[in-house]
C-alpha cells in the first residue's frame, strides 16, 4: 500500500531493502511471486497500478542481478472498502 512509498512513485530505502532480500530468498527454488496492492479511495486505481508497475520493475531489476530462473509475477489490485 501507500506506506511503502515516499509521496507519490519513489519506494522507501525499507522496502527496497526488503525487496533485495526477498530476491535472495527466492533463489534457492523456483517460485511465483503473487504481488498485492490495496488501496483506499482517496489513493485512487490509477496510482495504485502505477505503484504496482514499479513495484514489479525494481523487482526484476534486482532479479537481472541475482535470479537464476525465470521468475513469474502475478499483479493484484484490491480496493480496501
Amino acid at each position: 500500500n501507500g506506506t511503502a512509498f515516499e509521496g507519490g512513485m519513489t519506494p522507501k530505502p525499507k522496502f527496497k531493502l526488503a525487496v533485495r532480500n526477498l530476491v535472495q530468498k527466492m533463489q534457492s527454488k523456483p517460485s511465483v511471486l503473487r504481488l498485492t496492492y490495496v488501496y483506499n479511495d482517496g489513493a485512487g486505481k490509477a496510482l495504485a497500478r502505477k505503484r504496482l508497475a514499479a513495484v514489479e520493475k525494481m523487482i526484476r531489476a534486482e532479479w537481472r542481478k541475482q535470479g537464476r530462473y525465470k521468475l513469474n509475477i502475478e499483479r493484484t489490485i484490491k480496493r480496501l472498502k
